[in-house]
């Protein structure tokens, strides 16, 4: 069964995890005011600790109401409590009630709970996992309806990836999870830190790659589904298991009950598999303090400028510029401007260009990051 890990109440910067919630396995929770309403518009509590972790892990995983909790004391009196302490029960709570419904595997649990939580809770907060909301609030309804939504499976070195088929659409997500390999070592602290193979997650749609989770110090990699909906393909991939290992057990969870396991990748009409849009992806981590990392894709080879400006539009940075092939890229920024100097504390624009042989342009966009110092 999974264990939840409160978040801590050390404020609103960045880094602030306490060191229990940088745990790989257990679902860290953080804390928002629910304000005694119901329309779960529900902002986040000022104290609730923020990711990531200092080695820049995706944590907390999920939040709950913790602030003004009514609880009955020692005295026989209710008193008020706030804090992320008393939003990690309820999830505690949601776990256990799931579990009587069938659902006992401990990474199906936590794949189920972060992929039906609500995401993009209140205006401003990002898709996908932020440091505050973490991968969205928990929602129990939704998570009780798709409780039979996932599978379990693995990947090994002679079997190095796994297909799924089903049908997705705008705001539906795949999350997988796996663990982080730990002795049991009784009450003493384990002898190792452990060890966390890499496993990736990829979305296809009409044998072109839509979407991909690939981060190589998480446990945890999330999609999401196209617009319109559509007949699609996820891939869970290991990266680097090695050889001597005969596997890596994981959990997939699926939007819907419509994905069966298929052998290939292709779908109708057997396409070669590449991404079939310019996409610009959301750098991470963000926010970040000393470096982070910006992913890109190009439908066919193009000509790349990949910038970082101020919010005034003052060029701090020439990232990558220069022809690339078609396929996934990844640039790295270190908080450097130009000239090699620590760029100040505050929110950044980077701008990807692409133009073809000829100079025209064929796409542009761009995305906000902050650095904290």
């Amino acid at each position: 069964m999974p264990i939840t890990v409160s978040a801590g109440n050390r404020g609103s910067s960045s880094k602030t995890l306490v060191v229990g919630a940088h745990s790989y396995n257990a679902i860290v929770v953080g804390a928002v005011d629910d304000g005694n309403n119901t329309d779960r518009q529900d902002p986040i509590y000022d104290g609730s600790s923020r990711g990531p972790t200092y080695g820049g892990r995706k944590k907390p995983d999920l939040v709950a109401p913790g602030v003004n909790i009514n609880l009955p004391n020692a005295a026989g009196t209710w008193l008020d409590h706030t804090g992320t302490s008393f939003a990690a029960p309820p999830v505690a709570g949601a776990v256990l009630l799931l579990r009587q419904t069938g659902l006992v595997h401990p990474m199906a649990l936590k794949a189920v709970l972060i992929n039906t939580a609500d995401d993009e809770i209140v205006q401003g907060d990002p898709p996908g996992w932020d440091n505050a909301y973490g991968w969205g609030y928990i929602n129990l309804e939704k998570a009780y309806t798709h409780r039979s939504d996932y599978t379990i499976s693995w990947v090994s070195h002679s079997t190095p990836s796994r297909y799924w088929k089903g049908m997705m659409g705008p705001g539906e997500k795949a999350t997988l999870v796996w663990q982080r390999h730990l002795s049991y070592t009784g009450p003493n602290p384990p002898p190792d830190p452990g060890t966390l193979y890499n496993l990736d997650l990829y979305l296809y749609k009409g044998g072109s790659l839509i979407d991909w989770s690939t981060s190589s110090v998480d446990n945890v990699e999330q999609v999401e589904g196209p617009s319109p909906w559509a007949e699609v393909v996820l891939e869970a991939r290991e990266v680097d298991i090695p050889p001597e290992v005969p596997y890596e057990k994981f959990a997939l969870a699926f939007p819907n009950g419509s994905f069966v396991e298929v052998p290939s990748p292709k779908l109708a009409g057997g396409k070669v598999l590449r991404p079939e849009r310019f996409f610009l992806n959301s750098n991470y981590p963000n926010p970040f303090n000393a470096a982070t990392a910006i992913r890109f894709a190009l439908p066919i080879a193009s000509y790349v400028e990949l910038s970082v400006y101020t919010l005034r539009g003052q060029s701090v940075r020439t990232l990558a510029e220069g022809r690339y092939e078609r396929g996934r890229h990844q640039v790295g920024w270190d908080g450097k401007d130009q000239g090699g100097r620590d760029a100040a504390s505050g929110f950044y624009f980077y701008r990807l260009r692409v133009t073809d042989s000829g100079g025209r342009m064929r796409f542009q966009e761009a995305r906000k990051m902050l650095l904290l110092r």
